[in-house]
């Protein structure tokens, strides 16, 4: 095997192909009590546009997947939908516009804060982001902005 197959075949187990990132990131819903119920055919709507955009993140520790995130560009028509918990986007709406939403995190094992501070400081970096988080005083979702 060449110097130049090596890399490639390096190369290609760092960076796990779209049907592998779909297993990884299904299993971590499997073990997120918040995403467990979901039917595997929300894949296609939840998921699936995420991995052909580019727009999400698996988190690993020792290697092994710990924590999934995605966000999409909403237009104003979908962020609006959003804003009242209708999630489900069309694939075409992940990069429709101007207006950057954090869909999906999925941390079964935690640490949501020290993910959400990489996003910000490593993938948003000065884009504000919003997302729906439930409301303070417990009724219903608010969108939050940082």
């Amino acid at each position: 095997m060449t110097s130049a197959q090596n890399t490639e075949t390096t190369a290609q187990q760092e960076q796990p192909g779209p049907v592998e990132m779909l297993g990884q990131i299904s299993w971590l819903m499997m073990q997120s009590p918040a995403h467990k119920h979901f039917f595997y055919a929300d894949a296609e709507w939840l998921i699936m546009p995420a991995l052909i955009q580019k727009q999400f993140r698996v988190f690993r520790k020792d290697g092994q997947p710990v924590a999934y995130a995605s966000w999409a560009h909403l237009n104003e028509e979908a962020e609006q939908r959003i804003m009242q918990g209708i999630i489900r986007l069309k694939p075409s709406e992940w990069n429709a516009g101007d207006r950057l939403w954090l869909i999906d995190l999925v941390a079964p094992f935690g640490g949501e804060e020290e993910i959400l501070q990489q996003l910000r400081e490593q993938v948003f970096k000065e884009e504000k982001i919003k997302t729906l988080q439930p409301a303070p005083d417990g009724n219903g979702m608010a969108v939050v902005e940082w």
